[in-house]
């Protein structure tokens, strides 16, 4: 894992999700968590 995408909440997913989008354009690995 590079990255690591922590986020308040489910209802921030859709930002997390911009976000990998872009990593994944540039082969960055990642984790996405909910922190609540």
């Amino acid at each position: 894992m590079d990255v690591c995408i922590v986020m308040g909440s489910k209802s921030d997913l859709s930002v997390g999700q911009k976000c990998t989008a872009i990593l994944d354009r540039f082969g960055i690995e990642y984790e996405l968590r909910v922190a609540s």
